[in-house]
């Protein structure tokens, strides 16, 4: 669940980087000064070890489901060490 609302929540920050992007490019052709945004750029900051931690956990939940529940001789023991 968390591993879907962290991407919802990337999707939703690359929508809003999108819809910064058009808006400066709208103050350009006015000619006047640009606006910055810091709390997106923190957001993506502030997010990212979150990130980062769920997908590993899924990472391991679904590795660990196979090497339990698998076959004992699909294992390899190299390949294992390294996830």
């Amino acid at each position: 669940q968390y591993v879907t609302d962290v991407r919802q929540l990337q999707k939703r920050i690359q929508e809003s980087e999108e819809a910064v992007q058009f808006i400066n490019k709208e103050e350009e052709l006015f000619k006047w000064e640009l606006t910055k945004y810091p709390e997106l750029d923190k957001l993506k900051v502030n997010i990212e070890p979150y990130q980062k931690f769920f997908n590993l956990v899924l990472k391991w939940q679904r590795t660990e489901k196979r090497w339990m529940d698998g076959g004992f001789l699909d294992l390899n023991g190299e390949s294992m060490e390294a996830d």
